[in-house]
Formats: C-alpha cells, structure tokens, sequence
C-alpha cells in the first residue's frame, strides 16, 4: 500500500493517493455463512427500523407500564403515518418551533460552560428533550449549536485583540469588564436569523478538507485496487462447488473532487463454471466490463452519470446449474422470509438478464 500526499496545485495530480495491489484473493460462500449474513441483515434491518421511534420507546418494562407502551405505539404509528402525507399540523410547527429554541440555546450554552467537550451527555434537560425528537433532528440542530457557537468564540476572540490595542486610551478611565464565558446564551433575532443561514452548513466546512482551491476540477483523493486474480465460489457443503466465478484483472478506482466522485471498474476476463461445465466465458482478454459511475459530474448538468460496456461473451444454459445456484439462495426458517426471497428473486432476474442480453450479442456477431 502507497499512501502520498501531493504539495502541487496541478488538477491532474492529486493531493492523497492510495495504491493496493492483491495478487490471489479467493471468497468463499456456503449456506451456513449466507444464513448469517441474511441474519445480520435482517438484525440491521430491524435495528434501523426500531431507531426510527427510539425517542418514543417508554424506559419501563411492558408488565410495570402497559399504557406508555399503548402510547409508543400509538405515536410511532402516527409518526410514520405523519411522514407518509407529508403534513404537518399548525400546532406541531409551533411546538418545533419553541423546541428548536430551547433546545439550541440549552446546548450551545453547556457546550460553553465546557469547551474541551464535544458533546453534553450528562444532561437530564436535554435527554428529556431528546426523546420528543427524530434523531434527525437531534443532529441537524446539535450541529447548529457546534457551529453557532464555534462562530461565537471566534467574534469574541476579534473583539478582544480590538480592546487589547485599545487598552492604552482606557487606562485610568475605567474599562468595561467582558462578559462571563460560562454565561448563559440568549440568541438575538439576528442571531436566529444567522441560525437559519446555517442550516447548509456542509461537513468540509470546519477547515478539516484537503482542498486548497476553490476549483471544482481539483484531484484530490485517489483510490486504487488491483487484484491480478479474483474468485468467488459457492460452496454447498464441506467440498461441493456449485458455481466457480474466476476473474482476471480486477482494477477498481475511486477519485473524490471537492463536489465530484467518480468510481470507476474494469475487469479484464472472467469465467463462470459449475461442476456440470461452463456456463459462462468473455470472449476477450482485456476490458470485458468497464462501468464508470460519476456523482455531479463538473462537465454536464446532470445529478449522475453511468457508462456500462460488455464486450462479447459465450454463455451455456444448464438448467440443472442454474436451479441449483436459485435453490442456493432461496428462504431459510432461520432468517428473514422477506429477505431471503427478494435476493433469491434478484438472482434470477441478474441470470434471466445475463442470458438475455448474451443472445442478443451473439445474434449481431
């Protein structure tokens, strides 16, 4: 692994580069190991579905106090169906209103009385406010209390090396004392005004980004991987192999502009086998799949851009593989039935497509 950085302002260069290169690497599936990876999706799966409505979830267990638990679902019930209109009541405007007020103020305000902290965890106030919230919420506003208050510090830091030049006329006539840093913060009309400026504060803006100009062409991290050999095999048991996909050639890049991504991948040959033969082989050695996905590209008007190119292949239809692969991903009662039968459908659908799109190649050659 290479890792350099690059002092020049040459767009073509970039800042940071990263270089891996693998000479045999070999993935291995059985049932057992799908099963689980289905289970830690599922569990992620109902995770993020339960961190949704976490600040509504009651503290007590459901036998001590049934009715909070009637009330979490209720809410949670009416929450989602709240999101799905896309409506929101006056009064709760107003509630969020009042909330966000409260809410910034009480937080930037202990973040001042502490500045070394970078977040308020032991606040029963705000824990209270915490959970009549979306986690979204939580964040969009905690950062607005990060950056009002990172802006604060800097205002009050101008002002004082202002008085401190002006500190020889005042002597002797009485100087007027600064405020308490621990003080607690009321915002101005203005200073909310300033708030709402905020809100499309982006991550790169604390000074931490790598760019050193404001061009939007500036290379500045690059990420390659080249793999000499690559295979993926489905394994059904202890040694029986039930398809062999062997590739050739692996280069994956990743380049990141200050607005730009791009992520490029090219295969130079592959071959997919199962043990009743060959079911699938590029007719070339070189560039048999190139995809380039591109996010805002800086040279079109476009939210995205996609290029895919196949070249020629020879493809075998054994059905007896083909239903073997399908039944390898089909439903198991110890994970997800939902899981289980939108992947084992994806399969079938990619096959059907690959097959497809073969035939078609091959009637023009």
């Amino acid at each position: 692994m290479k890792l350099r950085q690059n002092e020049s302002s040459n767009s073509d260069e970039p800042l940071q580069k990263a270089a891996v290169s693998l000479e045999n690497v070999t993935l291995c599936l059985s049932k057992d190991g799908y099963r689980d990876i289905l289970k830690l999706a599922d569990n992620f799966t109902a995770f993020n579905q339960r961190l949704k409505y976490a600040h509504y979830r009651p503290s007590f267990t459901l036998k001590s106090d049934p009715r909070s638990w009637w009330k979490y679902a209720y809410k949670a019930v009416s929450d989602q169906m709240k999101k799905a209109s896309g409506k929101l009541s006056w009064e709760q405007v107003l509630k969020y209103t009042r909330l966000r007020k409260k809410y910034i103020s009480l937080y930037a305000s202990l973040l001042k009385s502490d500045v070394n902290r970078p977040v308020v965890d032991d606040n029963k106030e705000i824990e209270e406010l915490d959970r009549e919230l979306d986690i979204e919420l939580i964040l969009q506003w905690r950062m607005l209390a990060h950056k009002f208050l990172e802006q604060s510090i800097e205002s009050e830091n101008y002002l004082k090396k202002q008085k401190a030049k002006q500190s020889w006329w005042s002597f002797g006539w009485g100087s007027q004392s600064f405020k308490d840093e621990t003080e607690s913060l009321h915002f101005s009309e203005e200073e909310w005004q300033q708030l709402n400026k905020i809100i499309g504060y982006k991550e790169d803006e604390d000074g931490q980004s790598l760019m050193i100009d404001e061009k939007p062409d500036i290379l500045q991290t690059v990420l390659e991987i080249h793999m000499k050999h690559n295979a993926s095999k489905l394994l059904d048991g202890a040694h029986t192999c039930l398809a062999d996909l062997s590739c050739e050639g692996l280069d994956c890049s990743i380049k990141l502009y200050p607005e730009t991504k791009v992520f490029g991948v090219k295969l130079g040959s592959y071959q997919l086998s199962s043990p009743n033969g060959l079911l699938a082989q590029s007719a070339t050695t070189a560039d048999s799949l190139v995809g380039v996905f591109c996010y805002k590209p800086f040279d079109a008007k476009v939210d995205w851009s996609m290029v895919a190119k196949a070249s020629p292949c020879y493809v075998t239809y054994l059905k007896d593989s083909l239903d073997e692969i399908a039944k390898f991903f089909e439903s198991n009662t110890a994970v997800s039935h939902t899981i289980a039968l939108e992947t084992a459908t994806a399969v079938q659908v990619l096959l059907c497509l690959y097959i497809f799109f073969s035939s078609i190649e091959e009637s023009f050659l």
